[in-house]
């Protein structure tokens, strides 16, 4: 009887252990998988920004901000950006940006409306040290591109230069090929405002490629533009030669006389260049 007992007690244990384990699975089959948390999430509330940022690539970063937040924000071009991690606890917005974009060349344009306090509205991100030529524009400065596009096209002279200036000021390839366009006169035809741009974005060190400068030297319309990148290509030995050359029969005398002038310091440097090479000259003995 005891025996019997013990077999009974046996198997009532093996019977609840197995129940057991498969009570245990079952629970283990039904529990809610926790999802991870969000890699990228971001609040902008009465001037703070609250946001979690885990591995998001800057660009992604950015255009979120700039919906959320009312920017226009302009990244140069070929910046090679690390992705992006960070936590932003009710922080001002542009204290916000100021952190993410600690390892780059930043300019904030502010602006207020009436009697409000002016607010952030616009940013430009450059490479680290690249950005010393940037110089202040008018308001236009805060302006989508397509709003600036609309700007060039319009009839009144200066609200076309004015929308210019303001591209002149942004790093991105597009905007620079807008105001490459009008020094060329394909989309503007107004000479006297092309003459001001290209002074400009001389005297300002906005990046305009040999070929375009040997180009407007040779065959613009202007003489003022012609004498301008004739001048300005002084500066590059190597592509003022052809151009000086060329610019020797213009119909402009004002031309014509600084091409000679290139002419005789390229002349006047190949010669120290030649007396140089072959030393000092030596005396010979009586």
């Amino acid at each position: 009887m005891r025996l019997q007992n013990v077999m009974i007690w046996s198997m009532c244990a093996a019977a609840l252990g197995v129940s057991a384990q498969v009570a245990s699975a079952q629970q283990e089959s039904v529990q809610p998988v926790h999802p991870s948390q969000k890699p990228f999430s971001l609040v902008f509330e009465k001037g703070l920004v609250r946001a979690t940022i885990r591995d998001q690539p800057l660009s992604v970063v950015l255009d979120e901000f700039a919906a959320r937040c009312q920017l226009n924000i302009t990244v140069a071009d070929g910046i090679d950006a690390p992705n992006v991690t960070a936590e932003l606890n009710n922080e001002r917005l542009g204290d916000a940006l100021l952190r993410l974009l600690a390892n780059y060349d930043v300019f904030y344009y502010y602006a207020g409306t009436g009697e409000l306090p002016a607010t952030l509205r616009a940013v430009w991100v450059y490479a680290k040290g690249t950005s010393s030529t940037v110089r202040p524009v008018p308001p236009e400065a805060w302006a989508g591109t397509k709003e600036l596009v609309t700007g060039i096209g319009n009839t009144d002279p200066a609200v076309r230069e004015r929308a210019y200036e303001a591209l002149m000021s942004r790093p991105d390839r597009g905007s620079r090929d807008l105001v490459i366009g009008a020094l060329r006169s394909s989309g503007e035809r107004d000479d006297g405002l092309r003459e001001r741009l290209l002074s400009r974005a001389v005297a300002n060190g906005f990046p305009i490629a040999a070929d375009v400068l040997a180009d407007l030297a040779r065959a613009d319309s202007s003489e003022q533009i012609r004498w301008i990148a004739l001048d300005a290509l002084a500066q590059d030995s190597v592509a003022v030669k052809p151009a000086a050359e060329a610019a020797l029969t213009d119909p402009s005398e004002a031309v014509r006389s600084r091409a000679k002038e290139i002419m005789a310091e390229l002349g006047g440097a190949a010669a120290r260049a030649a007396t140089g090479s072959r030393g000092p000259e030596v005396q010979p003995h009586p």
